[in-house]
């Protein structure tokens, strides 16, 4: 579901069985969302939780112009990407008690036959902004 949050009206839905994946549908759920925003509106933000991290949707929404914010599953790349920040680039986090954050380097990489115009590994000039879990990372 994509919805205009400030107004709480939804803009766009799939409705899908418990075993599906959205992944794949997420950059159109995302252009159908747009579409139906009234003429006007100039800034768009997407958030969306770990379920829909892929870099179609990334893209679609860099090619958007919408900035957006991407949950990520804790695969081994970003594991490495979490041991390399060093201590002192993690920053306090506002409103999130305990909690840090630091920008990262790791981008994950593009299909290039699926995004012929974007520079790999993309979207270009994406960066991720990681907040550290907390314990010791897995090994």
């Amino acid at each position: 579901m994509a919805s205009w949050a400030e107004t709480g009206l939804t803009l766009a839905a799939d409705l899908l069985s418990g075993d599906q994946d959205p992944r794949p549908e997420a950059a159109g759920l995302l252009r159908r969302a747009l579409a139906r925003l009234p003429r006007g509106v100039r800034r768009v933000a997407l958030r969306a939780d770990a379920g829909y991290f892929a870099v179609d949707l990334a893209v679609a929404a860099h090619r958007e112009g919408v900035r957006f914010a991407i949950g990520a599953k804790r695969i081994a790349p970003l594991w490495r990407t979490l041991a390399g920040i060093a201590d002192s680039d993690w920053v306090e986090a506002l409103d999130m008690t305990g909690a840090q954050v630091a920008l990262a380097d790791y981008r994950p990489p593009l299909v290039a036959h699926q995004h012929p115009a974007a520079d790999p590994p993309g979207p270009p000039g994406s960066r991720p902004g990681l907040r550290r879990p907390p314990g010791p990372a897995p090994p």
